[in-house]
């Protein structure tokens, strides 16, 4: 009989952000530059930890992991952050921004490290056949020399590599984990099942059964309803199941992606389709999922 977790939670994926200096100017426009995203009217205002404690109120959150949010200077960003007073180990553990296949990466590198919460970096890989659709303009941008250097520098300083993708990039993220196996890579958004017909549900599918083979890929299921429509309740469940019996219960772990995830689900809803989600898998898996890969992979207290 399955039986809903009610322990302590990890939340290994949310968002802060200060606006009003520039930081942020993908927040400004009207409309998200992808249209599965929709408009960002909700979410166009300081998300401060006050605001982040207030809607996770009440669940037995204990930590968190603040994901960069697209800043337009990631040490600046980092050092905000940094600076914020914490309450229950909110923003405990950092994944900053930077452009992996950028020249001047190393450089970046030596400037985030100096900040003790970083444990890593999030690059984007997520093209689709579909323009408007796409995050950035070149299908391959894993398998380009500079790209791999930049992981490789990741891989040296024993920084995670945090990636948001589409289930067309699983074939070189597969390829880079087999390249560089003392890297850790963290998918992020359930691997991002944008496609719905039923070809797209296999092929994000099989991205996943490939991904899995790969013992240093792990998966966040963070915000699986992020793309509009937004996904029926019963399909976030089976999305959210998909991803643990893919990857086991040692490499999966639940992220809000707050405050991005209010645009389409409330924070009640996220938690709870989490745990439904989960449910089926015998308590001490749940624990997993809900914190202890996260402590682990985070390197939290």
């Amino acid at each position: 009989m399955s039986q809903l977790y009610d322990g302590p939670i990890i939340d290994s994926h949310h968002h802060l952000w200060h606006l009003g200096e520039g930081q942020y100017p993908w927040l400004e426009r009207t409309h998200s530059d992808v249209t599965a995203i929709g408009t960002y009217d909700r979410i166009r205002k300081d998300y401060l930890i006050g605001d982040y404690a207030a809607d996770v109120a009440g669940q037995n959150v204990i930590g968190s992991v603040h994901v960069e949010a697209l800043p337009k200077d990631p040490v600046s960003e980092v050092h905000w952050v940094s600076s914020l007073a914490k309450r229950h180990h909110i923003a405990e553990r950092l994944i900053a921004a930077g452009d992996v296949a950028s020249p001047e990466f190393p450089d970046l590198i030596r400037e985030l490290v100096k900040f003790s919460p970083v444990v890593g970096v999030r690059s984007i890989l997520s093209w689709h056949p579909t323009p408007a659709l796409r995050f950035v303009t070149d299908p391959n941008r894993a398998f380009s020399p500079r790209w791999v250097d930049g992981i490789g520098c990741l891989a040296e300083k024993g920084l995670i590599l945090e990636l948001m993708m589409y289930p067309y990039q699983a074939p070189q993220v597969f390829a880079a984990a087999l390249t560089l196996p003392q890297l850790t890579i963290v998918i992020n958004h359930c691997a991002s099942p944008i496609d719905r017909d039923a070809e797209g549900i296999r092929r994000w599918r099989m991205g996943l059964e490939l991904m899995s083979r790969a013992p240093n890929i792990h998966v966040k299921v963070s915000n699986p309803g992020v793309y509009v429509p937004r996904w029926k309740d019963t399909d976030i469940v089976e999305i959210i199941r998909a991803c643990i019996n893919a990857m086991g219960h040692e490499r999966v772990m639940f992220g809000t992606d707050l405050p991005v995830s209010t645009l389409h689900t409330s924070t009640l809803d996220i938690f709870r389709l989490a745990r439904a989600g989960a449910a089926n898998e015998p308590l001490s898996a749940q624990e997993k999922f809900f914190y202890q890969n996260a402590k682990r992979i985070y390197r939290m207290r």
